[in-house]
């Protein structure tokens, strides 16, 4: 008897949790938040979020769009950027962007609330802060706007997600220019390639 109220509790358990993912899909449209850290190398290994790996924070509103005909979302967002990339020795090249991610995502559902997705999609900034710099003989100049690509994937519990993605720049980000001798002059182009830790909240 007592077997049996255990499996009939657990039935219950596991279909109300999967009743509470389905609600979720039927909603077509839902707003959120997304925060998050920029991250110098990989997001893997015990020290990702020690102040030597940080690059910086964003903040912004999301959307997710859920269109059932193809099984597929959209998630777009509109992100403040702050971050400092390391430019000359120890100087640092301080970026504040607008970047608006689009993605084209797929969720699978492991159990009840509890899922995992992958993503990719473009990404468009535009340089909000200072955009020129000079350290020592070296000057840099920021673009004003630039492409990229965002690839990555994550984990959904409920309204919470936490993601890991990639950004793969297709445009330069900035030119600098230094000089060797008086008579001698170098260019070059820079391309900010960066991983991003996040963890959403939608309503």
């Amino acid at each position: 008897m007592n077997y049996n109220i255990r499996t009939i509790l657990l039935c219950i358990c596991l279909l109300t949790l999967t009743s509470a993912q389905a609600q979720h899909k039927d909603h077509l449209l839902r707003f959120g938040v997304k925060g998050g850290v920029n991250l110098v190398d990989y997001p893997f290994g015990h020290d990702m979020l020690k102040s030597e790996n940080r690059e910086g924070f964003f903040v912004g509103p999301n959307i997710l769009i859920h269109v059932p005909i193809v099984g597929l979302d959209v998630d777009l967002a509109a992100l403040y950027n702050d971050r400092k990339t390391l430019a000359v020795n120890e100087d640092k090249i301080h970026q504040k962007t607008l970047d608006i991610p689009l993605y084209l995502r797929k969720d699978f559902s492991v159990i009840g609330p509890l899922g995992i997705f992958v993503a990719a999609g473009p990404q468009v900034s535009f340089q909000l802060g200072e955009k020129d710099f000079s350290f020592h003989d070296a000057n840099w100049k920021l673009k004003e706007s630039y492409l990229s690509i965002n690839v990555g994937g994550g984990v959904t519990l409920s309204n919470f997600q936490l993601a890991v993605n990639y950004g793969i720049p297709i445009d330069n980000t900035g030119n600098v220019e230094w000089k060797e001798t008086v008579d001698k002059t170098f260019h070059a182009h820079s391309k900010d390639k960066m991983w991003q830790l996040s963890l959403s909240v939608l309503f």
